[in-house]
């Protein structure tokens, strides 16, 4: 059968190289351009979608249980199971996709909303669910995320990796400088 990327919508490419496009010679270079940038907000919208299919299984076979029993195959390792085979990946990246897509979903819902907006990419959007990690269940986790949401709303363009985590946490600090003082504690301890 067909893939299913022929069916991918236009605005995914910037309708370049799409089946419309006869001769890519004559698109212009500011098109080309413009479709690797559409193609990067398709990127961080697929990437929003499987957390949301991730966060959904997890919900599922997991629920409120917990991350795990003290069971040899408890409900997150099966998740987890069920999702590297879906990608052929590791276990180890599939519990850490499920952790990820449970923190956007239940931590950072606004950031999650940024990252299908294209205003974060998938790789720094890892970054600041790492950074908030100490303030998980914490009274001030909302907030954190609605800050962080603003900063990213404000900014236009790329975030350096260095930025992006000054920015993260200069909010959590506000909000825990114990949080901050502790991950930099674990920084140094791991060196």
């Amino acid at each position: 059968s067909p893939s299913p990327w022929l069916n991918l919508p236009a605005s995914f490419t910037g309708e370049v190289f799409g089946d419309e496009v006869s001769d890519p010679d004559r698109v212009d270079v500011s098109a080309l351009v413009g479709s690797m940038a559409a193609t990067t907000f398709g990127r961080s919208y697929l990437a929003w979608h499987n957390y949301q299919v991730a966060a959904e299984l997890h919900r599922r076979l997991v629920g409120d249980r917990g991350d795990h029993d003290f069971l040899l195959v408890d409900g997150f390792a099966d998740c987890a199971t069920r999702v590297s085979v879906a990608l052929a990946i590791t276990q180890h990246a599939a519990e850490q996709l499920l952790h990820q897509a449970v923190a956007l979903r239940d931590r950072l819902p606004q950031v999650a909303q940024r990252l299908r907006e294209g205003r974060i990419s998938p790789e720094r959007v890892i970054a600041v669910i790492s950074r908030t990690d100490l303030i998980d269940g914490a009274d001030c986790a909302a907030e954190v995320d609605a800050q962080i949401a603003a900063e990213l709303d404000l900014h236009d363009g790329a975030w350096s990796a260095e930025r992006l985590r000054d920015m993260v946490d200069r909010i959590v600090y506000r909000h825990d400088p114990d949080a901050v003082r502790e991950r930099r504690r674990r920084a140094v301890d791991a060196r």
